[in-house]
């Protein structure tokens, strides 16, 4: 929308139009951003504006977000914008409600071209009309893309002016609010802004006539006022144009993308880990994926690191290795843009987590999991109720019952261990030491749990015992599996009353898993046998999807005290009684991964794989054991 059109608008209504919003884009001053280690400067003599520049919410680019168009000039000094807000649309809405309230924030977005300039210390340089001394990054040429409404701009004193918030204070005067934003605004000064940014031609003075009715007599009375009003709107302006730059968001080609974050997505890439898992933005990601198609080794992500840092070394070979990697780790350099073990530690992470999760897991679909603070025993109660409730009589006396409890007991405890990336690694340019090293050590920890679990589990002479065991047990099929039933649900609390929860989870060895799947799967059972050696089997399975089956090859290993490949578990929900009872410290299920600063120049790269866990027995009334003789 045009001054012109604005105008008319105007001569034709008392009202300001509400969704209208204006603002400074960009002051030409210094804004900070996560890319640059200096405060940078958008040079906007260099600045191209793309033909169109949508003004939308926070940077979010989807349809729904979009709010409508913008109107942007560079002065050579600063961006300001005009432009309409889709007052139809639920965000639209909200944004034109908050401005009545409070102030809203700009933030731009923009494609840099060709990286930045760095101005040395103390040197100076003159940019968007202003001086600048260094150390500051200068952006020569970008194009800007969008304008967004924020709520916490780059800098805390950014806002938009929405019409919608000028029209809620209008019974105060738009010059009393210009007072009040700044009491030491000059009328000298406020004059020569006003007239810098607003100007009334002798062109539009016909329209604004022709706008008015012809009986009207009072015609030029009214565009005084018209022009007065435009004056001090623009004077209010003026002194929001003093506030500092809004933040800037900058798309990045793939040059000029953090070197850190590069070496990372493409490791990770090169490590199988995929995009929505690597913790970095799409941007870093396409970049990355451009630059380096087929991933990166070793020995490339050790020297990029190495030169982002300082170094100057062109190759890594036995005899620089010691000076390469200490710059890659920022231990030679007198300051470090990438730290190389910090990004190989975040790598080998995500292989340590993948490594995790392929072990075996049976054990989380059986036992209940907790979190605890610190490394002291933890006690767990379970509530048995001795007595039962009784009638009430016309008196109302109600007789008071007894609560036993069962106790049990839990700590964390810490395993872990230690590798390094050598020297013969680096040198050798293995890949290996990043992508199945970290796997295997993953791999390990999930070995170590489930070692730790089973053997627990399966020490339970003592646990598994009166009803809660059936010794001598038949081997299992249909009619075993439905005599297991019959014991589990004739099973009786600590206060001898029937449990009454029905069995989940049938767990079994290996050896049984088949036929475990079959009693749950099929719906009709085939005889064998003919004559008197027929088996007596019903015509249907009375078991078809009831008992989950549930297996780990921990149940038969010889290496286990209390292994068998017959017999079998009926367990309850988890959630309702739970055999086992598993506590990570602080919630972190996983292995954690950490880079040691130690030695690393002259020992490679160490890193440390620990997680702090417990296992326990826990209710021995989620679970009935067939103790197949």
């Amino acid at each position: 929308m045009t001054m012109n059109n604005m105008i008319q608008l105007a001569a034709e209504t008392t009202e300001t139009k509400s969704n209208r919003v204006k603002g400074i884009a960009y002051s030409g001053g210094t804004i900070k951003q996560w890319f640059s280690p200096y405060p940078i400067v958008i040079d906007l003599a260099g600045l191209k504006i793309a033909a169109q520049v949508p003004l939308i919410y926070s940077h979010e680019y989807s349809p729904g977000y979009r709010l409508g168009m913008t109107e942007v000039v560079n002065t050579g000094k600063q961006l300001t914008f005009t432009g309409e807000v889709d007052a139809d649309s639920v965000i639209g809405k909200n944004i034109l409600n908050g401005a009545k309230k409070w102030d809203w924030q700009a933030s731009i977005g923009a494609d840099i071209h060709g990286g930045y300039e760095v101005v040395k210390e103390n040197e100076k340089i003159e940019v968007n009309g202003q001086e600048f001394t260094g150390p500051i990054a200068v952006i020569r040429a970008c194009t800007l893309r969008e304008i967004s409404v924020v709520v916490l701009g780059a800098d805390a004193k950014t806002n938009l002016t929405i019409a919608a918030a000028l029209a809620a204070n209008n019974n105060k005067g738009v010059s009393e609010m210009s007072k009040k934003d700044n009491p030491n605004l000059e009328p000298e000064a406020a004059s020569v802004q006003a007239a810098e940014s607003t100007q009334v031609q002798a062109s539009e003075v016909p329209q604004i006539q022709a706008a008015v009715k012809p009986e009207n007599n009072d015609i030029e009375n009214r565009i005084k006022a018209l022009e007065t009003k435009l004056t001090e709107q623009a004077a209010a302006e003026a002194v929001r144009a003093k506030r500092e730059a809004p933040g800037i968001i900058v798309k990045k080609e793939a040059s000029e993308m953090p070197v850190g974050a590069i070496i990372s997505a493409s490791l990770q890439a090169s490590a199988g880990v995929a995009p929505e898992q690597m913790g970095l933005s799409p941007q870093v990601i396409e970049a990355a994926h451009k630059e380096y198609r087929d991933g990166m080794s070793l020995k490339h992500a050790v020297l990029k690191a190495a030169r982002a840092n300082g170094c100057t070394d062109e190759y890594i070979s036995a005899s620089n290795w010691n000076s390469v990697t200490g710059y890659a780790s920022g231990l030679m350099a007198g300051f470090s843009n990438v730290n190389l073990s910090g990004i190989l530690g975040n790598v080998i992470n995500k292989n340590v987590k993948r490594g995790f999760e392929y072990a075996e897991q049976t054990w989380r679909q059986i036992a209940e999991i907790a979190n605890v603070n610190d490394f002291k025993a933890m006690n767990s109660y379970r509530l048995q109720a001795n007595g039962e409730f009784l009638e009430v009589p016309k008196g109302g006396e109600l007789k008071h019952g007894s609560l036993s409890e069962d106790t049990w007991s839990n700590s964390a405890k810490t395993y872990g261990m230690m590798y390094a990336i050598t020297r013969t690694d680096i040198i050798n340019d293995d890949q290996g030491a990043i992508t199945t090293r970290g796997f295997q050590f993953g791999r390990k920890a999930g070995i170590t749990i489930n070692k730790k679990f089973w053997a627990a589990f399966l020490d339970n002479a003592s646990f598994f015992t009166g009803d809660k065991v059936w010794s001598s047990a038949t081997a299992l099929g249909v009619e075993a599996l439905a005599t297991a039933v019959q014991k589990f649900l004739a099973r009786k609390d600590s206060s001898g009353e029937y449990i009454g929860a029905m069995p989940k989870n049938l767990l079994v060895p290996p050896t049984l898993l088949t036929l475990a799947e079959q009693l749950y799967n099929d719906r009709q059972v085939i005889a064998t046998g003919v004559g008197s050696s027929k088996a007596l089997t019903p015509a249907g399975n009375p078991n078809a999807g009831k008992y989950k089956p549930l297996t780990s090859v921990y149940l038969e290993d010889s290496g286990m005290t209390g292994y068998s490949a017959t017999d079998y578990y009926l367990l309850d929900d988890p959630m309702n009684a739970a055999t086992m009872q598993v506590v990570f410290l602080d919630g972190r299920q996983t292995p954690i991964v950490e880079s040691s600063e130690a030695e690393f120049n002259t020992l490679g790269i160490q890193f440390r794989s620990y997680f702090d866990f417990g296992v326990a027995q826990a209710d021995s009334a989620g679970g009935l054991k067939a103790d197949v003789a």
